[in-house]
């Protein structure tokens, strides 16, 4: 086998050099592509909340839940993350329009996902977790909680429905609801001769109050079935020193 000269190594240097380079290329164009077209990016803002006070005074109080159209005309949907549900659980949200998602947590870190888009960030106590998108498919996305937050968690889901630009209908506080009769389904007809059995009952949104007090009310459990195992025990002792004799 002949010796490699200093021109043969050179070439397979400059060989080299040239294939890390292309790959490098495809990586940042990959990365440019993801960000600018695609628009999956970091989260940008650090914004603080108070997981204890959040629901008694600001935006992320109960009646400020759900989506609105600000001021401004731009939608903002408000959600709070909470074992086991999603408050509110269905979201009402425009298609072909960026909006954005604002997401907070009272107790544990929670995961969101948009089944079919690029909506996927954690929801860490403290912090708002804000995303920004636009919605190109109509109808109801899934969206699960996609990291472990206690035993109820594989029951944790909610709803994003996408309606087109022309059903999104705010009312007078520019509010929509999933519950808004114009994006109810259209009843099925009645027969000649029936009366109609009556409007459709409205959905059950979970409120914030009672989960967070089921919450209180979980965590106290453990104390509780304690402080009974221990007053059980002591009742039974002397019955049990009388058998013994």
């Amino acid at each position: 086998m002949a010796a490699l000269t200093e021109d043969d190594v050179l070439k397979s240097e400059l060989r080299w050099l040239w294939v890390v380079g292309a790959v490098v290329a495809v990586i940042f164009a990959g990365i440019l592509y993801a960000g600018m077209a695609m628009r999956v990016n970091p989260p940008s803002n650090i914004e603080l909340k108070d997981p204890k006070t959040l629901h008694l005074s600001g935006e992320f109080t109960e009646a400020n839940l759900g989506a609105s159209v600000e001021p401004n005309g731009h939608v903002t949907a408000r959600i709070v993350a909470t074992q086991f549900a999603f408050v509110p659980n269905c979201v009402v949200l425009p298609a072909d329009q960026e909006v954005t998602l604002r997401f907070v947590s009272p107790d544990v870190i929670h995961g969101i996902l948009v089944t079919g888009t690029n909506v996927n960030t954690m929801v860490v106590p403290g912090y708002v977790a804000q995303v920004h998108t636009v919605f190109r498919k109509t109808g109801d996305l899934l969206m699960p909680c996609h990291e472990f937050c206690g035993l109820g968690h594989s029951q944790m889901l909610g709803t994003v429905k996408v309606v087109p630009r022309e059903q999104f209908r705010p009312g007078p506080d520019g509010r929509v609801a999933c519950e808004t009769p114009e994006l109810n389904r259209a009843a099925p007809p009645v027969p000649a001769g029936q009366l109609p059995a009556g409007p459709p009952a409205p959905l059950q949104q979970p409120t914030l109050q009672p989960t967070l007090a089921g919450a209180a009310a979980a965590a106290a459990a453990p104390a509780a079935t304690a402080e009974a195992a221990a007053a059980a025990a002591s009742s039974n002792a002397p019955a049990s020193a009388s058998v013994a004799e």
